[in-house]
């Protein structure tokens, strides 16, 4: 199996590597045998704080189905919420990710 690396748009291509977001209609145009690694809003879904708001949201709304992870504050705007917690007796061990960033 060969690989050529090409910056030639009109080149045609089997895979597609974005390390930003990639536009529908460049989605729309993909020919069955070619593959590109984003999707439109995948954001939602890959980056931290917006997959914790999400699930928030779905949590709120289906309680049951949606219990499967543990208490989330996006900072800055719930650090009220996450101060609060140090004030509780019991230890505890946080985990955090910045935004954006590995």
């Amino acid at each position: 199996m060969d690989f050529k690396l090409t910056d030639d748009e009109n080149a045609d291509w089997d895979l597609f590597w974005s390390d930003t977001g990639v536009q529908l209609d460049r989605i729309s145009k993909l020919r069955p045998y070619q593959r590109i690694n984003n999707s439109p809003g995948i954001q939602s879904l890959s980056r931290k704080n917006n997959l914790a708001r999400n699930l928030m949201r779905l949590n709120r709304i289906f309680k049951d189905e949606y219990d499967f992870f543990p208490k989330t504050w996006v900072l800055p705007s719930e650090s009220k919420e996450l101060k609060a917690q140090f004030n509780r007796k019991k230890t505890k061990t946080f985990i955090i990710k910045p935004v954006n960033m590995c």
